[in-house]
């Protein structure tokens, strides 16, 4: 939540809730404590918009797969639109931990991230913030059939312009193709 600027601490309280051993819990009461400003706000749910409670979320999220001991090459996290439920103010933020905690860290605790974006605008903000270092970008879009009852994916890889051109050329979509 530090990354957000909210001013929220978060803490557990686990009521009742003991470890019986591998993936055995006991009890299921756990609190969810918020203070704001150094206040507790025991109604959260009303008192904190919905960027913030985005954000509140996201971070509990993302810091529950932090903790989890994952084992092995391939660690993989799907974000879907994840961005709309954010203010522009959070968006930042977002991508800041991501590149934080799961791209630039060593090599046994990077992610593999898939994110998926419907906004083009913030598909070419991720794609400059991120770089082409370590990241793929994959446009992918739907084309109508003859009889526009079935559609078909059609997908961008990160190839450049001329390569995009030639591809509408062979669409024999010339206008598009010359720009």
């Amino acid at each position: 939540m530090n990354y957000f600027g909210a001013n929220v601490k978060i803490s557990l309280e686990f009521d009742k809730v003991e470890y019986q051993g591998r993936r055995k819990l006991s009890g299921s009461n756990i609190i969810l404590n918020i203070d704001f400003f150094q206040k507790s706000i025991p109604q959260h749910q009303r008192f904190l918009n919905e960027a913030r409670l985005s954000a509140l979320a996201i971070s509990l999220y993302l810091a529950s797969i932090k903790v989890n001991p994952l084992t092995g090459a391939l660690k993989i996290l799907v974000l879907d639109d994840l961005l709309i439920g954010l203010d522009m103010s959070n968006r930042l933020p977002l991508f800041e931990i991501l590149k934080n905690h799961f791209i630039d860290v060593d090599k046994d605790n990077q992610f593999q991230i898939i994110m998926t974006i419907y906004d083009k605008v913030w598909y070419e903000l991720v794609r400059n913030y991120f770089g082409p270092g370590k990241c793929k970008y994959t446009e992918i879009y739907t084309k109508s059939l003859k009889y526009d009852d079935f559609e078909i994916p059609v997908i961008f890889n990160e190839n450049g312009y001329l390569n995009r051109a030639k591809h509408y050329l062979t669409e024999k979509d010339y206008g598009v193709s010359a720009v």
